[in-house]
């Protein structure tokens, strides 16, 4: 079944068209990551896109991901990147990053306990880690259930993402996980008002944003 798995997420993402587009999440991912001058692991880290930011931020900045494709775009952008199956093992020593960001990649995983467990072990004892995930508990998502729709970026037949996530899942995934500090916060609040078209509000609570954006802490010793 891991097996089959991974095989799906990886031809998935190796047919994909890579874009990017600094949106409302990315903005916040931004805000809340500080400058800094260690190691930063980019997991999921797609075409490198993102990951060039964290360069700009001053951070040694890694890669990992289950595409080879992605792989080879982020490379061609400076990025050190490496293909690996994450949903085991990371391949990297203990204590060995001062900051993880994992983008949108625990709503893919079979057992995302087990990647929250790697990541905790790859940081050193302080480091942070930065996580976002669809919401599913999102005013949006309410709204398009509430009228017969199934709610956006949901887990459904031949879709990569198997999981899904509200606040408190998060908040209980990240806790179980070793994480401390846990804050949780959203990117904006969408509220459909026809096909393609939202209004979007700042994200007042977490609970109803279309995206949840965590931090946390490796506890000391």
């Amino acid at each position: 079944m891991k097996r089959a798995h991974q095989r799906f997420q990886e031809s998935y993402y190796d047919h994909c068209a890579y874009s990017f587009s600094p949106d409302e999440r990315i903005r916040k991912v931004l805000e809340i990551i500080p400058e800094g001058s260690g190691r930063l692991l980019d997991i999921g880290c797609s075409d490198g896109s993102l990951s060039r930011h964290f360069l700009g931020k001053g951070y040694n900045v890694e890669g990992v991901d289950i595409s080879g494709k992605a792989v080879r775009l982020a490379r061609q952008k400076g990025i050190r990147a490496r293909k690996a199956d994450f949903t085991r093992r990371l391949p990297y020593p203990a204590g060995a990053f001062d900051a993880v960001f994992c983008g949108e990649v625990i709503e893919h995983i079979l057992h995302p306990d087990v990647l929250l467990h790697e990541i905790n072990r790859v940081l050193r004892p302080g480091g942070r880690l930065f996580l976002t995930t669809p919401n599913i508990s999102s005013l949006r998502n309410a709204v398009l259930i509430l009228f017969g729709r199934m709610p956006a970026y949901a887990s459904r037949y031949n879709s990569p993402h198997i999981r899904d996530y509200n606040c408190a899942d998060v908040g209980s995934l990240l806790a179980h996980a070793g994480f401390r500090d846990i804050i949780i916060a959203g990117d904006k609040i969408a509220l459909p008002i026809g096909k393609g078209r939202a209004i979007h509000l700042p994200a007042f609570t977490a609970q109803w944003s279309d995206y949840l954006i965590a931090s946390c802490t490796k506890q000391r010793g």
